[in-house]
């Protein structure tokens, strides 16, 4: 009788880990879910012209994408992946990122 008891602890303990895998592995496709509706919705909007989107629009994006991590790089259809990433410099700090190459010389 020792062993049921046995087995029925280790089976518990077992299927709560399964239960924690299974939530964290769903918790994540749950925030990809919501990024691609708001990605969907702001496509549909669009349909048929060239993708211009407003600043609201992008921080609706960056706003879905954050719980995503760096796994919004393959997820990104809209932009690419650098173009989101200074939409998120930009909406994040509120500071704009400097021009990049050499600095204009002063004429004497």
């Amino acid at each position: 009788m020792s062993t049921n008891t046995t087995y029925t602890k280790n089976s518990w303990i077992f299927q709560e880990f399964l239960f924690l895998l299974g939530h964290m592995v769903h918790s994540n496709l749950v925030k990809q879910i919501d990024y691609l509706k708001v990605e969907n919705q702001i496509l549909r909007s669009k349909l048929g012209q060239k993708v211009n989107l407003t600043n609201a629009e992008r921080q609706r994006l960056i706003k879905y994408s954050l719980p995503l991590g760096g796994g919004i790089r393959s997820l990104l259809s809209i932009v690419s992946y650098s173009t989101f990433r200074r939409w998120f410099n930009n909406g994040v700090s509120g500071n704009k990122v400097s021009a990049r190459g050499r600095r204009k010389l002063l004429k004497r």
